[in-house]
């Protein structure tokens, strides 16, 4: 689906994010060991930041601008996690010079907008113009979710609103698994079993959707209603 450019995009990425620590641990001309405990430590610090960073989400509204530059802040907040776990490992070693700690902070964050950037936004955009035929005026707001219902289990799609309806779209088949009418709907905000914090939007008794930001999702979905 993404071509050669894309592929080797993907390579390049995953390239980049293995030879990390590695890179990091040389420029901070520490012992082979840190790069394991980087990696160990990242992928711990990696569960605890992934869980924050869909917290953080799930609970802000944001402006409309936030929301366009939505998968730069990811990656930045991705990249912000990576630098800190590397850090506090170098940092365990040696003295940590302002130069250092400059350079790595900045080299995570490009690193993780880029990642973000071409391994999400990208994707979501190619995807778009797929299943739309290019005609990307017709969609007023589009996003990755997951999708349920009594068909299928959180089915990885793309949640597409226009002026009058709302569709969930297959990412693998470009099936509409669901295609409603914004006058037919009553919208709702699914929450979590702990702590109540957003989860979704529950679209009718059978049909719900798991999506970043669902608080900014369930404002738009009711202003189009009116």
């Amino acid at each position: 689906m993404f071509g050669e450019k894309s592929w080797l995009i993907k390579t390049l990425g995953l390239f980049f994010l293995l030879i990390l620590p590695i890179l990091l641990v040389l420029y901070f001309n520490s012992s082979i060991l840190s790069i394991g405990l980087i990696l160990l430590e990242g992928a711990a610090v990696g569960l605890i930041f992934g869980s924050i960073i869909a917290l953080i989400f799930s609970v802000i509204n944001p402006p409309q601008w936030l929301f366009t530059y939505r998968y730069i802040l990811e990656g930045i907040l991705w990249g912000l996690m990576i630098a800190t776990t590397s850090l506090f490992v170098t940092t365990s070693e040696e003295s940590l010079s302002m130069s250092k700690a400059v350079f790595t902070t900045l080299f995570c964050s490009g690193m993780g907008v880029l990642w973000i950037y071409y391994f999400k936004y990208k994707k979501l955009q190619q995807q778009m113009e797929e299943y739309l035929s290019g005609n990307l005026d017709t969609v007023d707001l589009c996003d990755v979710a997951n999708f349920s219902d009594q068909e299928y289990d959180n089915k990885n799609s793309l949640l597409l609103l226009s002026a009058s309806h709302i569709q969930i779209v297959s990412i693998d088949t470009h099936k509409k698994l669901a295609d409603l009418q914004l006058s037919e709907i009553n919208p709702k905000i699914r929450r979590r079993t702990w702590f109540n914090f957003p989860a979704g939007i529950q679209l009718s008794n059978t049909k719900e959707v798991k999506v970043k930001f669902p608080l900014y999702w369930f404002k738009k979905i009711s202003m189009q209603k009116r």
